[in-house]
């Protein structure tokens, strides 16, 4: 990875250096009362970016700045009308978080971006993404699996053809989730030989097809175990292509995500453009104190919203399921005694030591699954009141700003389904951001 000579610290500053050798091209300081994001670009210059009034004393300055994104209730202006805007594919989208890291690092370097396409299978997310990203005429509601029809290696298909009419070969990014179910280690059927793991190479295929000089697919860490070898089969395709390709798993509390969450990363960046390895990216963009990033720094100042809006009403709970947390909580307990558990998880007769658990405001939460609304799925219990996760909650903890349009969803389970799908924007944050300095 390039690296430049970066400013020396200041009072509130970061540290220039990750404690590894590899330069941080991201710093951010407090000077002259104001909070200042600097992005070195490899040839030495900067891009400032002022961020707002902040104090001196300000102790962790990047989280304070991804705290404001966090708490923002109007989207910022990508400028995504510009001719010259950065072109972001999303595959599998969801409700566009990989397509918001994207859009974020162009901001940082004060260029223009848009989303030029947006595919998912369900409606729902892709009204949320529409319209908190700007993005209402690039949206496609279409099946991968059938819109991204060929095999690699054969010409495009009609069904191809009609899908990718409007997108012209080279855009700057493409990013993809594919889903993870048939990966999960949740999932005790058909674990890493599922035909939803052939989707992986939808993705690929859509490489193939357009050649984006960024590629950023993410998926469960577990997918190294897929029995189809969706890794292996999509870099060799990939490497075929002339992309340098590096995958590995990744801790995103080390990327200021405030979960205890591990997930896949695989870079492929085209010809002619600085390669980069997933660990590389994880130094130079890892936030300087990943413990301040905890459940407070996330959700804090949410536990007064009194439930005036839908996404920030929690799930109502059963009366026994309520007694059981409001045992944790007058106890002081994180994890629910066997004798208070259902009979089918006592005794030993369960691995998901988290379910039925409460949460800690001094630590990151456990990984956001569509079940956060319930305790019999997780470490959901709120810490300090007898209830679990709002979508609010959970959304924030996603790193899902306040912007986002989770309102468009219709009922509770929609809502969480797509706050549970979501991969968290750091993930294509710092490729994108690298692509572009």
């Amino acid at each position: 990875m390039a690296s430049s000579a970066l400013p020396s610290t200041s009072l509130g500053s970061e540290p220039s250096s990750s404690g590894t050798g590899v330069e941080r091209p991201e710093r951010h300081v407090v000077e002259d009362g104001r909070l200042i994001r600097r992005i070195v670009r490899r040839d030495g210059s900067e891009i400032e970016t002022d961020l707002g009034a902040a104090r001196w004393q300000l102790r962790d300055p990047h989280a304070e700045a991804d705290r404001r994104l966090l708490r923002r209730r109007s989207a910022p202006d990508w400028n995504s009308s510009a001719e010259s805007a950065i072109r972001v594919v999303d595959l599998f989208s969801g409700c566009g978080a990989l397509s918001l890291g994207a859009l974020e690092a162009a901001r940082a370097l004060n260029l223009p971006a848009r989303v030029e396409l947006a595919v998912d299978v369900e409606q729902a997310p892709l009204d949320v993404l529409s319209a908190s990203l700007g993005a209402e005429r690039s949206v496609r509601r279409r099946d991968l699996a059938v819109a991204l029809d060929g095999e690699i290696g054969e010409p495009e298909t009609e069904a191809e053809r009609l899908l990718l009419k409007d997108i012209e070969r080279g855009p700057e990014v493409c990013v993809a989730g594919p889903p993870c179910q048939g990966h999960s280690s949740l999932n005790n059927h058909t674990r890493h030989d599922d035909e939803r793991n052939d989707l992986y190479l939808r993705a690929v295929r859509f490489v193939e097809l357009r050649l984006p000089q960024l590629v950023v697919i993410e998926n469960v860490a577990s997918i190294l175990s897929d029995q189809r070898r969706s890794v292996e089969l999509a870099e060799k395709v990939l490497k075929g292509l002339g992309y340098q390709v590096d995958h590995d798993t990744v801790s995103l509390d080390k990327l200021g995500v405030p979960q205890s969450r591990r997930r896949h990363l695989l870079l492929a960046v085209a010809q002619g453009i600085s390669p980069v390895s997933v660990a590389a990216l994880v130094q130079a963009y890892r936030v300087p104190d990943p413990e301040r990033r905890n459940l407070r720094w996330a959700i804090g100042d949410l536990a007064d919203c009194g439930g005036e809006s839908e996404i920030d009403r929690p799930a109502v709970p059963s009366e026994t399921n309520k007694r059981r947390m409001q045992l944790l909580i007058d106890e002081d307990l994180e994890d629910l005694p066997d004798e208070h558990r259902p009979p089918c998880h006592q005794k030993g007769g369960h691995t998901y030591k988290s379910m039925y658990g409460r949460l800690s405001w001094d630590r990151p939460a456990q990984t956001m699954t569509s079940g956060f609304g319930s305790m019999g799925q997780g470490r959901y219990v709120h810490p300090d009141e007898p209830r679990t996760l709002t979508a609010h909650e959970a959304a924030r903890l996603q790193l899902l700003p306040d912007f986002m349009r989770l309102d468009l969803a219709t009922g509770r389970q929609q809502r969480a389904r797509i706050i549970g799908n979501v991969a968290p924007m750091k993930l294509s944050y710092g490729a994108v951001l690298e692509l572009l300095r």
